[in-house]
């Protein structure tokens, strides 16, 4: 099983969009914002067909409910596994999940380098305005799924 640790601001969404709405608004209020999750489609569409879960890393973590997760994410809530620790760093959360759950397959979607070790070899880095549809984030989650 492969897992995808993933962002919301700059990557589900161009990182201005993030400012549009807050972590823990209602779920309506939150989906009536065109800007926010528009990748998310696309995301569903890319891992549809492999065998691959979904952990949140996002700052959305510390806020939202679990329950409204799955309706912000309703193209692959079934694929959503958990978030990681909110009491965390993005890094500290996503190692201590690799190291409990013994996870050795995995990739980061993220728009912040500064948060991750330099060259760190699981981040696909996302243009914080762009999100998802940078240029090579696609290629590179491809080359990840395909092996």
């Amino acid at each position: 099983m492969k897992t995808l640790f993933i962002d919301f601001d700059g990557v589900l969404h161009p990182n201005f969009a993030g400012m549009l709405s807050e972590p823990g608004e209602p779920v309506e209020i939150t989906l009536a914002i065109p800007e926010l999750f528009i990748h998310v489609p696309r995301l569903a569409e890319i891992i549809q067909p492999y065998n691959v879960e979904v952990v949140v890393h996002s700052g959305w973590r510390m806020a939202t409910p679990f329950a409204d997760m799955l309706r912000l994410l309703s193209p692959i809530a079934d694929r959503l596994r958990c978030t990681t620790a909110p009491n965390l760093t993005r890094y500290e959360g996503i190692r201590c999940l690799v190291e409990a759950e013994g996870i050795q397959d995995y990739r980061i979607l993220d728009d912040v380098a500064g948060e991750f070790p330099r060259k760190l070899p699981e981040l696909i880095l996302c243009d914080r305005e762009l999100g998802l549809s940078t240029p090579g984030v696609e290629a590179q989650l491809h080359s990840w799924l395909n092996r």
